[in-house]
C-alpha cells in the first residue's frame, strides 16, 4: 500500500526515531490494528499481554514499535495498556494460548500474571502516537466500540532481521524484508524492499475495511501539519 508506506516513512516519525537510535533506521514491520464492536469479533479483539519481542528471533533482541492512532483512543474504546519499566527486566516467561481466539495472530501471552492494578491505559487523538521498546509488556482489553491504530516497527540496520517459526505462519508472512528510512545500512544483513508499492491493495479481511477509511484522514492531518 502506497499510502501506508508514506505514512510510516513519515518525516514526524522519523525525527522522533533518530533520537531513539541515531541515524540509522529500518522499518521491519508496519500492520493495522482494529477493534470491532461487531458481536462476531468483540470476544477475538483483546489483545493478551505481552512483550513485542518475544516473537522475534532478532539478533541483537532490538525493536521499537510505534502505536498511531488512526482514530481517537478513549478509555471507552479500549486503550493499549502499558507497565511502566517492564523494558528493563528483559524477557519474561510467557505462556502458550490458543491463536483461534484472537484476531491478532498472538499466541502466547503473559496473562497469567496478574499486572492489573500496574497497568497505564494511554489514550490518544487521531494522528498522535506513542513508541514503546520491544520489551515493554502491553495489551489491551476486548473492543466495546470500533477503533483504529497503525503499528510501525524500528530498528537499525546491524540487527540481522529472523521471525520465530510457527505453525499457522504462511511462506510469505515468514519472509523478513525492511525499508532503511534513513541514514545507511553498513551490514547488508536483511533484504529491502527498494522502492515504494504503487497504489493500494483491498484489506485482507473485511474486519480491516474500517481501518482503510480512516487512513486517508490521517493523511490530510499529516500535509496540514508540514
Amino acid at each position: 500500500s502506497k499510502m501506508l508506506w508514506e505514512i510510516a516513512h513519515n518525516k514526524h516519525l522519523v525525527e522522533v526515531m533518530q533520537q531513539v537510535y541515531g541515524p540509522n533506521i529500518i522499518i521491519t514491520n508496519v500492520r493495522i490494528f482494529t477493534k470491532n464492536k461487531s458481536q462476531k469479533l468483540v470476544n477475538k479483539t483483546k489483545v493478551p499481554l505481552h512483550q513485542d519481542l518475544t516473537y522475534y528471533e532478532h539478533e541483537p533482541k532490538k525493536l521499537s514499535a510505534v502505536w498511531l492512532a488512526i482514530t481517537d483512543v478513549t478509555l471507552e474504546n479500549s486503550p493499549v495498556q502499558f507497565l511502566p519499566g517492564s523494558h528493563k527486566k528483559g524477557e519474561y516467561a510467557h505462556k502458550f494460548i490458543d491463536p483461534s481466539n484472537t484476531t491478532n495472530g498472538l499466541y502466547k501471552s503473559l496473562d497469567h500474571i496478574d499486572y492489573q492494578e500496574q497497568l497505564v491505559p494511554v489514550t490518544m487523538k487521531a494522528g498522535q502516537f506513542t513508541i514503546h521498546d520491544g520489551w515493554v509488556i502491553h495489551g489491551s482489553s476486548a473492543g466495546i466500540s470500533d477503533r483504529t491504530g497503525l503499528q510501525i516497527l524500528f530498528t537499525t540496520p546491524d540487527v540481522k532481521l529472523k521471525l520465530e517459526k510457527v505453525p499457522y505462519v504462511s511462506e510469505m508472512e515468514e519472509k523478513c524484508e525492511c525499508s532503511l528510512v534513513c541514514g545507511v545500512d553498513e551490514y547488508g544483513y536483511n533484504s529491502k524492499i527498494k522502492l515504494p508499492p504503487q497504489g493500494e491493495v483491498e484489506p485482507i479481511q473485511k474486519r480491516n475495511a474500517l481501518s482503510t477509511q480512516y487512513l486517508p484522514l490521517w493523511i490530510n492531518m499529516r500535509k496540514q501539519n508540514e
